[in-house]
């Protein structure tokens, strides 16, 4: 599969428009359609921002591998953590409360560790 192919699954797997992918990358949404239809090749730094932003390898993005996702060595700690902040998410389970867990699902390491002492913090207030 090529980088093209491979951007517009992940894409249209999150059920994003070439311009919200465009918002969240901060990049122009012509770019998009560009690197989508391959007339354009993408930076190292928006390849890895794409890698970042979809939690994949950079090799998957460039059809070298079949495996997605990045491994995450601290997986079942992250996802105790998860599970325990997340229950104290609101249980009428708002429009905020799953903006957010839409997020974090997405978001880069760095972007998941500063919304959980976000989410520690706004915690900690409430009690």
């Amino acid at each position: 599969m090529l980088f093209k192919d491979v951007l517009k699954l992940l894409r249209e797997e999150q059920k994003l428009s070439k311009k919200d992918l465009a918002d969240k990358l901060k990049l122009s949404p012509s770019t998009i359609s560009m690197l989508e239809l391959g007339e354009r090749q993408p930076s190292l730094d928006v390849l890895n921002q794409i890698a970042d932003y979809f939690n994949v390898d950079t090799d998957y993005l460039l059809g070298k591998q079949s495996e997605k996702r990045k491994i995450s060595f601290d997986f079942l700690k992250e996802k105790c953590e998860l599970e325990c902040y997340f229950g104290m998410l609101s249980a009428k389970n708002d429009e905020l409360d799953l903006e957010f867990m839409r997020e974090y699902v997405r978001a880069s390491d760095s972007t998941k560790r500063l919304l959980l002492y976000t989410l520690k913090a706004a915690n900690k207030e409430q009690n």
